[in-house]
C-alpha cells in the first residue's frame, strides 16, 4: 500500500463520519434488547430496515409493465398498417429502454417464457451474451433486439400480434406472481 501525507479529500471524510454515525444511532437503538415492543428478534428488525429494495423492484417492474405496453401497441400498430417515421421512432426509444434494462427482469421473464414457447418448430435466433456463451433469445428479446422496427416486421410471418398476445399473457402472469409475493 502506498502511503502519502495527503489528507483524504473533506467530501470523502465527511461520508465516513456521517456513515459511521448513522449505523452507531441505527445499531444502538436496535440492540437495546433482544426483544421490543414490536415482539420480533433483533434479526427480523434489521432485516425489514434494509427492505427498500422492494421499493425500486416495485418501481422497475411498474416502469417495466408500462413501456412494454406502449411498445407492444407501437409493434401491434405497425403490424397492421405498416411502419412509419414516428412509429420507428418511437420503437427507438423504447428499444434503446429495454436493451438497458430487461436483463434485471430476465431472470423471472425467461423461464416462463422459454416454458410458454417450448413447442415452436422455428428455431430461435441466438446471441453471444457478456460472458461469450451463445444463447437462444427469448421470445421478448426476438422484438426488441432487431435494430429497426422495419427490421422486425420483416421477420414477420403473420404471427406477430398473437406471438405478442401469448409474451403479454406471460409479462403479466409474472408481474401478478411478484406483486402476490412482495
Amino acid at each position: 500500500m502506498i502511503r502519502s501525507n495527503l489528507p483524504l479529500p473533506f467530501l470523502y471524510r465527511l461520508r465516513l463520519t456521517t456513515g459511521g454515525a448513522a449505523r452507531r444511532a441505527l445499531t444502538s437503538s436496535t440492540y437495546r434488547g433482544a426483544r421490543e415492543d414490536t415482539g420480533r428478534p433483533i434479526n427480523a428488525r434489521q432485516a425489514a430496515a434494509r427492505r427498500p429494495v422492494t421499493g425500486a423492484a416495485s418501481r422497475l417492474w411498474q416502469d417495466f409493465i408500462g413501456r412494454y405496453e406502449a411498445f407492444t401497441d407501437v409493434l401491434c400498430a405497425a403490424a397492421k398498417s405498416g411502419c412509419d417515421p414516428r412509429k420507428e421512432s418511437e420503437y427507438a426509444q423504447l428499444r434503446r429502454w429495454f436493451v438497458a434494462n430487461y436483463y434485471r427482469l430476465a431472470a423471472r421473464l425467461r423461464p416462463v417464457l422459454d416454458a410458454e414457447f417450448a413447442g415452436e418448430e422455428d428455431a430461435a435466433p441466438t446471441i453471444a451474451d457478456y460472458a461469450g456463451q451463445r444463447r437462444a433469445l427469448d421470445p421478448l428479446e426476438a422484438l426488441f433486439l432487431p435494430p429497426t422496427l422495419g427490421d422486425v416486421l420483416a421477420q414477420d410471418t403473420g404471427d406477430l400480434i398473437p406471438r405478442i398476445a401469448r409474451i403479454s399473457d406471460v409479462v403479466y402472469r409474472c408481474y401478478e406472481e411478484w406483486e402476490a409475493t412482495s
